[in-house]
């Protein structure tokens, strides 16, 4: 185990999982799950051939139990390790509406539930045999597990009938952590997902995920989405306050179609400063977009607030709010209210405005004025204007394209007829540069 890992378990035992610290569904002292009408295992005392299910008579092994109930029910895991010489049988597929909860869960002190192994599973919309130890179903849930699989998929999920739950628990040590494919929309809240050698999270298909306060670290690739799918980071608007972090080859990779939205993911550099390259191989990659989709990783402005405070509001008309484009040299327009002194720029984070105006000149990536005439141009090619040099508007050089995979911002103002004082800005709309 590498120093750098054993500093990341140590955070999730010390931090994670205690109550206060964020994150975490189970805490230092142990959650525990409500143990009426539920059938119980226990691989340390259980017994699948005298066992009755019962506190008293609990199973031994999570496949028998199984097989001794319909779906929908409720089964409780007692700690212990859930493995082939405890009688499972890989992969553990739950059926639908089905409950697979531990006992308790105390990271801190080791004691819960671990599920290990791997078992070949074939899926209906990924070709081969997969090596899986959980597959999910329809309406399924898991809460409050450690899961495990040191030769494949801790966690398979392709529950598109119905929305299953993965929460409240810890997927480590396997070759990928938590795949979701298909049509999948399932919630996976307060995870920890580490230590996973390929990745923490694939997400496949039309797969839509619904990620809230998990952390996601450790990881070779944190996060990898795929084809036409797209997680969804924000929970009916507000930030799901998920985490990607210390992943050894990148956090995010993009490699599908969709227009993803990340704001609201806490990451652990200056979410202004990612290096978007097409390369996921370690080093300082945060998030690398190599597909034809975008990734909006930063923060979505107001649409009412003018640029400088106290100036008449008109509004960009294109690039429109949020727009996905499709090259990096856009054309760019705004509505004007009379033949004004005029100015354009696009920044690569959000401007700032101070007593003496712009503050971050330096993030200013393309910038067009009207000189000293006075006119109402409305529309600007990105050929029109320039790139400043060093942050100064006064060396220029020619404009540069956009880079493709990330966020720019976009606003205009305009000055009173003798160039004294700005009475009319945009507000700070933004737009995404497709690859």
């Amino acid at each position: 185990m590498t120093d750098r890992f054993r500093t990341i378990l140590c955070f999730v035992a010390s931090c994670l999982f205690l109550a206060g610290c964020g994150g975490g569904g189970a805490s230092g002292g142990g959650s525990e799950t409500n143990l009426v009408s539920a059938t119980h295992v226990d691989a340390t005392s259980g017994n699948d051939l005298s066992g009755t299910g019962s506190s008293a008579l609990p199973y031994k092994s999570i496949t028998h139990a199984l097989s001794r109930s319909a779906s929908g029910s409720v089964l409780v895991v007692h700690p212990g390790i859930y493995d082939a010489s405890s009688g499972e049988v890989f992969p553990i597929v739950l059926p639908p509406g089905t409950s697979l909860s531990g006992a308790v869960l105390d990271i801190t002190s080791g004691i819960g539930a671990v599920i290990r192994g791997a078992g070949s599973f074939t899926s209906p919309s990924v070709p081969g045999n997969q090596a899986v130890a959980v597959v999910t179903g329809s309406g399924t849930e898991i809460s409050l597990i450690v899961i495990e699989s040191p030769s494949g998929t801790a966690v398979w999920d392709e529950s598109a009938a119905g929305q299953s739950t993965l929460s409240n628990s810890v997927i480590r040590n396997s070759q990928t952590g938590v795949v979701v494919a298909g049509g999948s929309s399932s919630k996976l809240n307060k995870l920890t997902v580490i230590g996973n050698i390929s990745s923490g999270v694939e997400v496949l298909g039309t797969a839509s995920p619904i990620l809230s306060q998990n952390l996601i670290t450790g990881n070779g690739v944190g996060m990898s989405i795929q084809q036409d799918a797209n997680p969804r980071f924000n929970v009916q608007g507000s930030p799901g306050n998920n985490t990607l972090n210390a992943n050894s080859a990148c956090d995010l990779q993009h490699l599908g179609n969709a227009d993803v939205n990340a704001v609201g993911t806490n990451w652990d550099d200056d979410v202004f400063n990612f290096a978007i390259i097409n390369v996921c191989t370690g080093g300082a990659n945060i998030v690398v977009v190599q597909g034809l989709g975008s990734v909006d990783f930063q923060f979505i402005p107001s649409q009412v607030a003018p640029l400088f405070p106290g100036s008449t509001h008109v509004s960009i008309t294109s690039p429109t709010f949020g727009q996905l484009i499709f090259s990096g040299q856009p054309s760019l327009s705004w509505i004007t209210v009379s033949p004004r002194l005029s100015a354009l720029a696009i920044w690569d984070r959000p401007p700032e405005i101070g007593a003496e105006g712009i503050v971050n000149k330096g993030d200013i990536k393309w910038m067009w004025h009207s000189g000293l005439e006075t006119g109402i141009p409305g529309f600007v090619q990105f050929s029109d204007g320039v790139q400043p040099i060093n942050g100064s508007i006064l060396q220029t050089g020619p404009p540069i394209p956009l880079v493709a995979g990330r966020s720019y911002y976009l606003a205009a103002w305009e000055w009173d007829p003798s160039g004294t004082a700005i009475t009319v800005s945009t507000n700070v709309s933004y737009f995404r540069v497709s690859n």
